[in-house]
């Protein structure tokens, strides 16, 4: 019970809920942490390259990178699925992993 009060769940919607939804509560906390965690180390990131930058780019263009991308297409999609599966071999072949088949 003491994670379900971490997370902010009162102790009787704990006792209300079950076992699975209790879990799942914490589970999409811990993620939601962890989103946090990504975004705060990205965000210090971004300054610390942008102090050093020579010119900075134009928040326009910044934003605009952030915005819905147009679906890939077809030969996209194949040509990134070689690429990844290229990596993914030379990783394992690097870290003397053998491939799941």
């Amino acid at each position: 019970m003491s994670w379900s009060v971490r997370v902010g769940i009162s102790p009787e919607a704990f006792w209300d809920m079950t076992l699975r939804e209790n879990f799942l509560l914490i589970d999409g906390f811990l993620y939601r942490q962890q989103l946090s965690t990504e975004r705060g180390v990205s965000s210090a990131w971004l300054m610390a390259n942008w102090s050093r930058a020579k010119r900075m780019p134009s928040l326009k263009s910044i934003l605009s990178k952030l915005k819905k991308r147009k679906p890939k297409t077809q030969d996209e999609m194949e040509k990134s699925k070689k690429d990844f599966q290229k990596m993914a071999e030379e990783m394992t072949k690097d870290l003397n992993i053998k491939p799941q088949e």
